[in-house]
């Protein structure tokens, strides 16, 4: 992922990942978006181990400095029904409307 080959030149991105033994079974990326809202722009988790989205999520969120964080931005779904569900697991707030302007 071209993210992780040029982290050092992405300012401001924050990261987590789980290990097991020497093998990364889950990781996210996100930065600050806002001084309170946190966009989280990637998660990702082997499927072999169930559990493994759920446990970046809330591990990465639990580590983040207590007043800093007051909302999450998940961006969106991109009209994937699993990705949709999950997300609307989590209780949201609110959900921001995403229009597309089209020039012609």
């Amino acid at each position: 992922m071209k993210t992780l080959r040029h982290w050092h030149q992405l300012k401001g991105l924050i990261g987590a990942c789980i290990f097991v033994d020497d093998l990364i079974v889950a990781y996210t990326i996100g930065e600050m978006l806002t001084a309170d809202t946190l966009l989280i722009h990637f998660e990702k988790g082997c499927p072999q181990y169930k559990g493994a989205y759920q446990a970046i999520n809330q591990l990465f969120l639990a580590h983040q400095p207590d007043d800093a964080v007051r909302w999450v931005n998940r961006e969106q779904d991109s009209g994937d029904e699993g990705l949709r569900k999950a997300k609307l697991s989590y209780h949201p707030a609110d959900f921001l409307e995403k229009y597309r302007i089209r020039f012609h």
